[in-house]
């Protein structure tokens, strides 16, 4: 791939699609209230066989980005069974802005209103925008959305009208869902854990006393996570029983169908397909919950958490959690420290057992913002690649701890929860798996399966 450094406007006048609707012209003169707009970063440029990418981030990142973009577009050519016809050495445009405020800069400079979204997909120009999140695995969803958009529009349709939003937009949220593990990704998954949570967005949408399938399809705004729960239902679901209908009513909706009856002349009425996406849903959540920034599933069995330095951040199995046994990947470098999360009573009271890049085991309780030590000893680490075992059992109010099979100690901790833990740096963990009581209808569940 290569790489310069560059900045760059985008002069053109603009047919917006993207996550958001346009908003009014009081939002955007509201976007720079709050004093002059900061100069936009310097940009590096990237290309690879397809794309050309300019993004506001550093030369690794940008790189990245372009080897996931990449990695997709087989996966994207197998779902909608086409890809983009390109001439000779062209390449699709991909811009990643460092914030909201240079993505409306960039916008504005060539003529277009600036939406209320994370990004879009600029059907002249044959260009998709995107701007950084809050979360790094979120951020990668959008600029996945966002090609998507682009790949589907230049590869399906004739790329100058607007497709039915709950179609566009819920397979660009459907296939941006993914795990990124070393090189390999995997899209339309259902994530391990994430800040956003669609699939619960989705059933409470669903189940609420005015639910209503038709208004959250075709509202202004539309329920994102029900359009993604609609596409992942008919892609998926029962064995994938559905998806011959799919890709039928999709070359209807490809070619500018919109009217939302066809949805209910090929899967039945609102009530009777809402029972059925309901149903799914029920059995199709994500199975953990982030406490404190941030964490990614890599794969079903695998998780990468990221925290600033000194600052710790957990995720935890939902529900009443027994066992959890986790394999640390010894993360490089110094001033790392990685485990398990023993117990979150709630809010920011929280037990972490935690394993130092010095070589020391710590077990910490947080109580009223208060740090009692429960345990201070003595571990070797091994180096970096290399991998150390993490169980904690929870048995009569008590949680023991054993890492690499040794036994480290045993506390009486209140709660059912357990999970992953560190503080600051980069850690990665594997061969994940948990156990969780009867009583709780994700009973006994273990990983190593596709999570859906």
């Amino acid at each position: 791939m290569r790489q310069r450094k560059h900045s760059h406007a985008w002069r053109d006048r603009a047919f917006r699609r993207g996550l958001g609707s346009a908003g009014p012209i009081a939002a955007i003169l509201l976007l720079f209230a709050a004093g002059p707009v900061p100069a936009a970063p310097e940009a590096v440029t990237i290309e690879t066989e397809h794309y050309r990418l300019v993004a506001e981030t550093s030369p690794e990142t940008a790189s990245e980005y372009g080897r996931v973009l990449e990695t997709a577009w087989p996966h994207l050519r197998e779902f909608f069974g086409a890809e983009p016809e390109l001439e000779k050495d062209e390449r699709l445009s991909i811009v990643f802005c460092a914030t909201r405020e240079s993505f409306a800069r960039r916008l504005l400079a060539a003529g277009i209103q600036p939406p209320a979204a994370g990004g879009y997909y600029h059907l002249r120009s044959r260009t998709a925008f995107a701007w950084r999140q809050p979360t790094i695995y979120f951020t990668r969803c959008l600029l996945l959305h966002e090609t998507i958009h682009q790949f589907h529009y230049l590869a399906k349709t004739d790329n100058r009208t607007g497709l039915a939003g709950w179609y566009a937009e819920g397979i660009a949220e459907f296939l941006s869902r993914h795990y990124l593990d070393g090189e390999k990704l995997t899209l339309g998954v259902v994530p391990m854990v994430t800040l956003e949570d669609s699939s619960r967005t989705a059933l409470e949408a669903l189940t609420g006393d005015d639910a209503d399938l038709t208004k959250l399809l075709t509202g202004r705004p539309l329920s994102r996570p029900a359009a993604c729960a609609l596409v992942r239902w008919a892609v998926t679901a029962d064995g994938g029983k559905h998806r011959k209908r799919f890709e039928r009513l999709a070359k209807k909706l490809d070619r500018g169908a919109r009217n939302i009856d066809l949805l209910y002349r090929t899967y039945g009425k609102p009530a009777k397909l809402r029972a059925a996406l309901v149903e799914f849903l029920e059995g199709s959540q994500e199975p953990w919950s982030q406490i404190f920034n941030e964490w990614e599933g890599t794969a079903p069995d695998a998780f990468r958490g990221t925290a600033g330095k000194g600052i710790v951040s957990a995720c935890r199995v939902k529900g009443d959690a027994d066992r959890i046994s986790a394999v640390l990947v010894v993360p490089e470098g110094r001033n790392w420290m990685a485990g398990l999360l023993l117990d979150h009573p709630g809010g920011k009271d929280y037990t972490t057992a935690l394993l130092t890049s010095e070589g020391r085991v710590r077990v910490h309780r947080r109580r009223g913002g208060k740090w009692i030590r429960l345990l201070d000893s003595t571990l070797p680490v091994s180096d970096p690649g290399k991998t150390i075992r993490f169980e904690a059992t929870r048995t009569g109010g008590k949680v023991r701890l054993k890492i690499e099979g040794k036994t480290i100690g045993a506390w009486e901790l209140s709660g059912r929860a357990l999970g992953l833990a560190i503080q600051g740096g980069v850690a990665t963990f594997r061969d994940v798996k948990w156990g969780q009581t009867p009583a709780d209808r994700r009973s006994e569940r273990e990983t190593g399966s596709d999570p859906r």
